[in-house]
């Protein structure tokens, strides 16, 4: 029986002496690139012997990019009806080169737009960074929660392993714009005012309006 120490559980084989398996790790996460794993086997003969052996194995990842959301920065007038700037900076912590990265934009759930950022390098190089700009026109008050998510649309892409970094959320608070109050300070004696007039005009300052006969 074999146990590679990853999680994949025990794997029993059954052959004779020099009988060679293979097994795929993974389950590598961000932690445990370049990391150690504790590989254990365990033989039993045909009267019932057995004996374990153990050994480290290292095991990397292969270069693959790993893109990472660190910022997400808002400007204009956060006023419905105005449009807000949102930039959203993506790093690639990665060891291959990062092509076609496409990142999204979500206000309260509802997708906003995408954008494309042709090239990030690997880490380590110029240009490890890039930046996606958006134009978001802000149609409702009160809170707001934004949400970036990146990923790499072509080839080499990312590992599962790493996508955990691969978003990130930013809230706001649009405001009604400064015009609403000062509407509603006068409109509202406004319409109190004109049904006055109209209540005078139409039924005059003696009552109600004789019907003709």
């Amino acid at each position: 029986t074999w146990n590679f120490g990853d999680g994949s559980g025990v794997q029993v084989f059954t052959g004779k002496a020099g009988f060679n398996v293979s097994h795929v790790f993974n389950r590598v996460s961000s932690e445990e690139q370049n990391g150690v794993f504790m590989v254990n086997l365990t033989t039993e003969d045909s009267f019932g012997n057995t004996a374990t052996h153990t050994k480290p194995i290292r095991i990397t990842l292969e270069s693959l990019p790993d893109l990472a959301i660190d910022k997400i920065s808002l400007s204009g007038e956060f006023v419905k009806g105005k449009t807000v700037t949102v930039k959203v900076n993506v790093t690639n912590y990665g060891s291959a080169d990062a092509n076609t990265v496409k990142v999204h934009l979500y206000a309260n759930g509802e997708k906003v737009g995408t954008q494309t950022i042709n090239f990030i390098a690997k880490s380590g190089d110029d240009d490890s960074t890039g930046t996606a700009t958006f134009k978001w026109d802000a149609k409702d008050t009160g809170n707001i929660t934004l949400k970036a998510k990146a990923e790499t649309g072509a080839a080499p892409f990312e590992h599962e392993s790493t996508l955990i970094d691969n978003e990130m959320e930013r809230f706001i608070t649009i405001e009604r714009p400064d015009w609403w109050d000062w509407a509603v300070w006068i409109g509202i004696p406004l319409v109190v005012l004109i049904a006055v007039l109209v209540y005078y005009f139409v039924w005059g300052r003696e009552g109600a309006p004789m019907r003709k006969k």
